[in-house]
């Protein structure tokens, strides 16, 4: 529960792309922007910035940030490894 102090308005789909264009890798520095500049934490970044690459608006303002943002997020999705199960081996991700 918060106590004190204003809420912060969510970031704009146009700050979300402007910001990661200018912080392309991830670093602890990269977090720590993302709480001072945004005002939401690295996670909740990450929904965010998702769901403005994958936007229509989003691509319409910054086309390359956003098609690498969604790239980067399709080719994760598949590199993965599933943890191992007690009495069972771990699985290495399967390829599309």
């Amino acid at each position: 529960m918060r106590t004190g102090g204003a809420r912060r308005p969510r970031p704009s789909i146009e700050e979300l792309l402007d910001f990661e264009a200018a912080w392309p890798s991830h670093t602890a520095a990269k977090d720590e922007a993302i709480y001072h500049e945004l005002g939401v934490g690295a996670a909740r970044y990450d929904q965010l910035l998702h769901r403005a690459a994958a936007s229509l608006d989003g691509q319409a303002h910054d086309p390359l940030t956003a098609h690498w943002v969604n790239r980067l997020r399709a080719s994760s999705a598949h590199v993965l490894p599933t943890p191992a199960l007690p009495g069972r081996p771990a699985l290495s991700s399967v390829a599309p």
